[in-house]
């Protein structure tokens, strides 16, 4: 009778360490991780009338030079705009089967200077195409212009492509489990030359993910030529990861706060507990800014005004600025000069809003400092 007592209890113990080992949380970590209480500099905004204003259907903004690209709901897909005077320069990227339309809303848009011209980079993943449009001859012939127009198989299930040059590109790829539906695995290479490779040592890249929601892991990446490092600021967890394209011994995690976000799967399925954090990175000198939404959930992310910050970043993970946005924020955009625009699809109307601080031109005009080893 005892002994069957305690083969009981010893079994509760067991079963109790079971189902406390199963719900401990999982941590995506790139290697070294850096907590981060405060920036050495803080500024607050103040609110301000908005610079742009009926950019009806718009969703994202991005820029080069003078020149600020949005992204429509609706075709034609992109509209450009002076960031000088605001005025409307052209729309263009229609939807459709012909040649240089898209069959649904581009996706990895970036842009690009070559020789004199801008380059706007951006993909059909339904057609497994990439396109280079010369920005400057479209808006010059009120038609859209191509350089080049890539398909290629190595796009299938493409979640994020971002090109490092006019040869290499990095692909973050989808994947699925038995049942055919996501999962957080996001295998990642490199294509040069038509030929796909493995970037190593990334710490729970290959197959790290496993058990981990797919939606919980997502995030908006960029990559910074000056420093040659890439940049995942998370969408779900208040984490931004870094690495280095071509040396494998930097690896590291940056967290603005205490502790690292709970990755799990049995998080992930709760989805009222999901944190909205970071929304979009821009490289910026020799380093990354990175637009973070405050103490924001997915219950009430669509639904409600929220406060926003830009936080900026040396291409190591240290802080450098903060900048508090005290209305909602969408997306942003700097240009070569430090000149700020914020783009807020809430309220009555789509809007940029256009502030010119010192901080932020002295970073993205000077670069910033690498810490001495």
């Amino acid at each position: 009778m005892i002994m069957r007592y305690l083969y009981a209890g010893l079994i509760s113990v067991l079963t109790l360490l079971l189902v406390c080992c199963s719900k401990e949380p999982k941590h995506v970590e790139y290697g070294q991780v850096s907590f981060i209480d405060k920036f050495p500099k803080e500024i607050t905004l103040k609110e301000q009338k908005p610079y742009m204003t009926n950019l009806i259907g718009a969703v994202d903004i991005f820029g080069l030079d003078s020149v600020i690209v949005l992204l429509n709901w609706e075709s034609p897909y992109l509209s450009a705009y002076s960031a000088n005077s605001g005025n409307l320069l052209g729309r263009f990227v229609k939807q459709g089967q012909g040649p240089g339309e898209v069959s649904d809303l581009p996706a990895n848009l970036s842009l690009t200077r070559k020789d004199n011209d801008i380059i706007l980079r951006f993909s059909d993943s339904n057609e497994l195409k990439y396109f280079n449009l010369n920005l400057t001859k479209t808006l010059v012939e009120d038609r859209e212009v191509y350089d080049t127009i890539k398909t290629s198989r190595l796009f299938r299930e493409a979640k994020d492509i971002i090109p490092l040059s006019d040869t290499d590109t990095i692909v973050y790829y989808h994947t699925f489990n038995n049942d055919g539906d996501l999962c957080g695995n996001m295998p990642i290479r490199v294509i040069k030359n038509g030929v796909a490779n493995e970037i190593s040592n990334l710490r729970y890249r290959e197959g790290g993910f496993d058990n981990i929601g797919f939606n919980t892991v997502t995030f908006g990446a960029a990559y910074n030529p000056r420093c040659g490092f890439v940049a995942e600021a998370m969408t779900k967890m208040n984490q931004i990861n870094l690495y280095s394209v071509k040396d494998t011994t930097f690896r590291k995690t940056i967290c603005v706060g205490k502790e690292l976000d709970d990755a799990t799967e049995e998080y992930a399925k709760n989805r009222k507990n999901w944190k909205v954090c970071y929304q979009q990175v821009q490289p910026l000198g020799d380093g990354f800014a990175a637009l973070r939404l405050e103490n924001v959930t997915s219950e009430i992310f669509d639904e409600e005004d929220f406060e926003s910050s830009l936080q900026f970043f040396s291409c190591m993970g240290d802080p450098l600025l903060e900048v508090k946005i005290p209305f909602t924020v969408n997306s942003f955009y700097i240009d070569g000069n430090g000149i700020l625009y914020l783009f807020t699809r809430m309220g009555d109307s789509e809007s940029i809003y256009r502030y010119e601080l010192p901080e932020i031109k002295k970073l993205a005009t000077r670069g910033l400092q690498f810490p001495k080893t």
